[in-house]
């Protein structure tokens, strides 16, 4: 049996977080006073992890948890330190703070639950501490800096507008469709590093498992989801208007019109001998707008939905 089929994922959820919190309340010991030493940090975190995390992610980490098989969406393997949602370069392993933010808010459209109003700061940094310990990864490379986030642009309708046609030249729509329904012409047969099926997200959910908070897909668009087929864009969006001259590749999927809109579009961009002699602070600005740009547009693609029938076409899909 696979939980998460439609309209069940909120039911299991909750069904889930309550065994959590009653494991959590009778297995843990109390928190000693002053300021715990990383070893009293792990300890702890390892308690937690035992209670509420090794069900699904198994006790090594390695994602084969007792539950797993029962899951839609496959736990990710923490051991291999793949993880998908950081604020670091592309490849990069997590901060501290990726990890509590992750483990507060949860992965929607998972089973994956948000443990913010289950657990305190100090318990997810003491969860994210024994994370850290699983992986080896950490103590090999260490964990780089985080990405500076550009300011987002105030006038968001040009923004998105800009961000249409980068979903064109970019070839977003390759995966996740012109609609942005996830059901693009490379959309299937998609599998994360790990071989597990995985298919692109739909926008029109206005649902995004990096958090739904701009700032949070700003950081999926610019360092990619590590371990799967979302590539990190960043300096990929450093092209000129003059780098696409033949449009015929997109008209499979787009109609003149839009692709008129594109041709001026590219236009107005600085061209490739321009960025050739930029400043590289000016460059970083270029990249920032733009990733601002994508992120408006995926998020204008979100359409109205009737809210019982939102809650019962709602599946745990493994999409990005």
């Amino acid at each position: 049996m696979k939980l998460g089929g439609r309209g069940s994922l909120r039911g299991h959820r909750a069904l889930c977080l309550g065994v959590i919190a009653g494991l959590l309340a009778a297995a843990l010991p109390a928190r000693s006073g002053g300021q715990p030493t990383s070893g009293e940090l792990q300890g702890r975190g390892r308690w937690l992890y035992g209670a509420a995390c090794a069900t699904c992610h198994h006790g090594t980490g390695n994602g084969a948890g007792p539950a797993a098989r029962h899951l839609a969406v496959a736990p990710t393997s923490l051991a291999a330190g793949s993880y998908k949602f950081t604020s670091t370069p592309a490849g990069g392993l997590p901060t501290g703070e990726d990890l509590d933010r992750t483990i507060a808010r949860g992965v929607p459209g998972t089973m994956m639950p948000g443990f913010e109003g289950l657990l305190t700061e100090p318990d997810r940094r003491a969860v994210a501490a024994y994370l850290m310990s699983l992986t080896p990864a950490f103590a090999r490379w260490g964990v780089p800096d985080s990405i500076a986030v550009a300011p987002e642009p105030e006038d968001v309708a040009a923004s998105a507008a800009a961000g249409q046609q980068l979903f064109v030249v970019m070839e977003c729509y390759a995966c996740h469709g012109v609609d942005g329904r996830g059901r693009g012409p490379q959309s299937e047969g998609l599998k994360d590093d790990e071989g597990h099926a995985i298919r692109p997200r739909d926008f029109t959910t206005g649902w995004f498992k990096s958090g739904g908070e701009p700032v949070g897909v700003y950081k999926a668009i610019h360092t990619g989801l590590n371990g799967t087929p979302m590539v990190a864009y960043g300096d990929a969006l450093l092209l000129g208007g003059d780098s696409v001259t033949d449009l015929a590749p997109y008209a499979t999927a787009y109609d003149p019109v839009a692709l008129e809109g594109l041709r001026s579009w590219l236009s107005e961009q600085p061209l490739e001998a321009e960025l050739s002699t930029m400043a590289r602070l000016d460059l970083e600005g270029l990249v920032g707008d733009r990733v601002w740009h994508l992120v408006h547009y995926v998020q204008s693609m979100k359409r109205p939905r009737n809210p019982l029938l939102a809650w019962l076409l709602s599946t745990p899909d493994q999409t990005e």
